[in-house]
């Protein structure tokens, strides 16, 4: 099954569009320049701001789907590496086990903002991605790791390497996806 995944992803690598990026940043200089200007009426709506966006936990995820919706942003999954390497893979706890060569370069399989950078559970080196489409993304055991906490990436963004096996777990409102049950939901 994963011929097909290399070949839907070799075939249907993302487009670059200008318009896209200037309309993108656009939007995000008016978002900026619109907290700015809301923080500065008051010492009420700096505190209520930093309530929300630093205390509280702040859902990326809803606020890039309302994005979404405005921008023209691409937010198709692809398989997680440009390059042949991939031999197999299988289910593997609540997620999926990549098997692949040494150096394998490990890309965002959707867009979204990094909320987690660190050991967690029984794997070292996991980032999570709360995805534009409201899924988190992990994956575990990389190395030299290309990204940072609260990062924007893009789709197909390398976000580092892994030695031999890659682990991805895909979760939204707390269910597990596989692999290909997520690419059926997006």
């Amino acid at each position: 099954m994963h011929n097909k995944l290399l070949d839907s992803y070799l075939n249907d690598k993302p487009k670059h569009n200008l318009s896209k990026y200037i309309t993108k940043y656009l939007i995000m200089i008016i978002i900026v320049l619109s907290s700015l200007i809301y923080t500065s009426l008051s010492d009420k709506n700096l505190n209520t701001f930093k309530k929300y966006v630093f205390e509280n936990h702040f859902n990326f995820a809803k606020f890039n789907s309302f994005y979404k919706k405005i921008s023209v942003i691409n937010n198709d999954a692809v398989l997680v590496s440009q390059n042949n390497d991939l031999t197999s893979y299988e289910s593997y706890k609540e997620g999926t086990l990549f098997h692949v060569s040494s150096n394998y370069p490990v890309r965002a399989i959707t867009p979204g903002i990094v909320i987690y950078i660190g050991p967690k559970e029984e794997f070292e080196n996991v980032i999570i991605i709360q995805g534009s489409n409201g899924f988190d993304i992990w994956y575990a055991s990389l190395e030299n790791i290309s990204v940072q906490m609260y990062d924007y990436v893009e789709l197909d963004t390398i976000l580092g390497e892994v030695n031999n096996k890659l682990y991805m777990l895909i979760s939204k409102d707390e269910k597990y996806y596989s692999y290909e049950e997520y690419q059926n939901q997006i």
